[in-house]
């Protein structure tokens, strides 16, 4: 992973609305916020008075402009969000799967009988060969249970996450409307 997709982009909002991407020393719309977004940048949003946090506001506010100009936001963001989630994932669980093989080969190795120096015939090759094909079928196949119980779990996360946006868009579109 690139160290530039981990940092965090400071955006400063000030009491006029404007909002201040501190990395490019420059001014930012809410639609170049989005983009940042769907880029898979990591964003932070503070008032820059308060230094309040309103990171959750302000892309609430980004996805009811896209809903406005007919874009599909919570699509996109929710794709772009499951991308980061397997590109993150994908580093721990082949570290994790590389330590249980590695402990697997530590107890075959305490399992071979040691000091005989006398040559292995062909016939005592193939049950310790058939055993690492069986160990390499396991691996693999506990990588996948691994993956996939990563994979659910977080998917209800998000699936919870974009629940509660709806909910949050849902409540500013309202306010939105009294508003007009």
């Amino acid at each position: 992973m690139d160290q530039k997709t981990n940092e965090v982009i400071t955006i400063k909002r000030y009491s006029n609305r404007k909002l201040y991407d501190t990395s490019t020393s420059r001014y930012i719309t809410l639609t170049e916020l989005g983009e940042l977004v769907r880029c898979g940048k990591n964003i932070v949003v503070i008032d820059n008075e308060t230094k309040a946090d309103l990171t959750d506001m302000t892309l609430a506010q980004v996805l009811i402009a896209q809903k406005k100009q007919k874009q599909s936001g919570i699509r996109n963001l929710v794709t772009t969000q499951a991308e980061t989630l397997l590109q993150r994932l994908s580093v721990p669980v082949q570290q994790i799967r590389d330590e249980a093989f590695r402990q697997l080969e530590k107890q075959f190795e305490k399992f071979k009988p040691k000091g005989d120096l006398r040559e292995t015939s062909e016939t005592e090759e193939k049950p310790s060969f058939s055993l690492l094909t069986k160990l390499d079928s396991l691996r693999a196949s506990s990588d996948e249970k691994l993956l996939s119980l990563l994979l659910v779990q977080r998917i209800e996360q998000l699936e919870d996450e974009v629940d509660d946006l709806k909910r949050r868009l849902k409540l500013l579109e309202d306010k939105d409307d009294d508003l007009l």
